[in-house]
């Protein structure tokens, strides 16, 4: 009589381990193909891209050649109230006067100006139905952000002690 041969755990554990190598080489081609299919696509976008470019830089090139430009100006020069360009209205660069310098005073006139505006303009980083739920966040209404209750009074400072 013959026996049925007996399966070993050595045995399961390599038609396991086949099982796990095929699923995993699967796994790695299909992931190869999505990816070579991306990189085809983006191919075919950057191409369609440059083309576009190429259309609108002959475009451009077309809408600023002088001539267009001088038989626009021909044509609207009524509308526009256009003149030539004298030369003497050309400067160079050195001839622009430079600006000066805000004193110290000034600057720190023009930032208290900025810090105490209330503009009324919305940052963005709290949304207002937050900021009118919770009172502990100020918002840009009239009611909340008001001059009283922004500043400090002197009586809510606590004394200054003098160093020694």
């Amino acid at each position: 009589m013959l026996k049925a041969p007996m399966i070993r755990t050595i045995d399961v554990f390599m038609l396991c381990a086949l099982i796990a190598a095929a699923t995993w080489t699967f796994k790695v081609k299909y992931d190869s193909e999505r990816a070579l299919e991306r990189v085809a696509k983006l191919e075919r976008q950057i191409q369609a891209e440059r083309e576009a470019i190429d259309i609108l830089n002959a475009d451009w090139s077309l809408l600023n050649s002088p001539d267009r430009l001088q038989r626009l100006i021909d044509r609207h020069a009524d509308e526009l109230g256009l003149e030539p360009l004298k030369p003497e209205r050309i400067i160079s660069i050195d001839d622009v006067p430079m600006r000066t310098r805000p004193t110290e005073t000034q600057e720190k006139r023009a930032f208290s100006d900025a810090i105490s505006a209330d503009t009324g303009a919305v940052t963005g980083s709290i949304e207002p139905d937050i900021a009118a739920r919770s009172p502990g966040i100020a918002s840009n209404t009239p009611e909340r952000n008001t001059p009283e209750r922004n500043t400090l009074e002197r009586s809510d400072l606590p004394p200054l002690e003098p160093r020694q």
